[in-house]
């Protein structure tokens, strides 16, 4: 399997905008029963012929078992995989829920909702770093527990302002904001640095890859592996001159649980050390995303190579 191919950017997405309509249309004809039906032969029809990502689901989870995740007794098969996208479909279950607002967020814990809560006071902004590791959509929940945050989510898909129309249509409420960052130029990094100096939160994706190969990558260790890291979610923050926080949003024992935890009062890149500066971050960030993710392999959806690319 080539680098080429393997490539996350490379593969058709099949969480587009039509996809997610017609998902919103079938939820609200059915509600969990109907999606619920819908979705077995759908993930089935996905492990079996999704051949680069059942691929990259069998490797994560051997590996999520070599470095001792709690949940595998022994080696992860075909089966495990089967699994771990079913559990994908389930998140894609939840995402609409909280879309159209039936998950409420009384279903969802936030032990640090009063850190972020002081933080929002203080009228800086931030920057969170998030990943593909549990469902970042419950952040629409923890609005509800935080009425001040207004979350602008950075994604690389073109149906962004699509997403944004859908998401207003099925409910006018929310807070959340999508915004389609392929390549960081001085005048989105303006656009970015204003709505953070407003008070307004960014977040960032911190464990994909970048989309052109001609970007730059800090290798650094991830679960026993050498794996690459985008330096640009890092340089991007540091750019914004303000606290940085990471967020993960995990499914434990039927309830979510949002954990943010401080990162950076500011991320400095000295010029002279600049690399060393930008690996050190990536390592840390690197070193929190894998006790989520060792902790939780199934709700890793990450479902391309990813310490081939290395």
């Amino acid at each position: 399997m080539s680098q080429q191919d393997s490539h996350w950017s490379s593969q058709k997405e099949r969480g587009s905008y039509w996809g997610m309509t017609f998902m919103v249309w079938l939820y609200r004809l059915g509600g969990n029963i109907l999606f619920s039906i819908v979705l077995y032969p759908v993930m089935t029809y996905f492990f079996l012929f999704a051949k680069n990502a059942r691929y990259a689901s069998k490797e994560f989870l051997i590996r999520a078992y070599e470095v001792g995740s709690p949940e595998f007794s022994k080696k992860p098969g075909n089966w495990h995989s089967y699994y771990h996208m079913l559990r994908f479909g389930q998140i894609i279950l939840d995402k609409i829920a909280v879309w159209i607002g039936s998950l409420s967020h009384t279903q969802v814990d936030f032990p640090n909702r009063e850190f972020l809560r002081a933080k929002i006071k203080e009228g800086k902004g931030g920057v969170l770093l998030v990943s593909h590791v549990g469902n970042l959509e419950i952040c629409r929940a923890i609005s509800y527990q935080t009425p001040s945050l207004k979350l602008n989510i950075l994604v690389h898909t073109h149906h962004a302002e699509k997403f944004n129309a859908l998401l207003n249509k099925v409910n006018p409420d929310s807070e959340l904001t999508f915004l389609q960052v392929t390549e960081i130029g001085p005048d989105t990094a303006v656009m970015l640095k204003q709505k953070v100096e407003a008070g307004e939160f960014l977040a960032i994706v911190g464990d994909r890859i970048p989309v052109s190969s001609t970007l730059r990558t800090s290798v650094v260790s991830f679960m026993g592996k050498p794996a690459r890291f985008a330096q640009g979610p890092f340089i991007l923050a540091a750019l914004m001159k303000c606290p940085v926080f990471t967020l993960f949003c995990i499914k434990d024992s039927g309830r979510y649980r949002v954990e943010v935890e401080p990162f950076a009062d500011v991320m400095k890149l000295n010029r002279k050390r600049r690399n060393e500066d930008l690996l050190s971050y990536i390592e840390q960030y690197a070193k929190r995303l894998e006790i989520y993710a060792t902790k939780y392999p199934y709700q890793w959806f990450n479902f391309y190579p990813y310490w081939e690319n290395a």
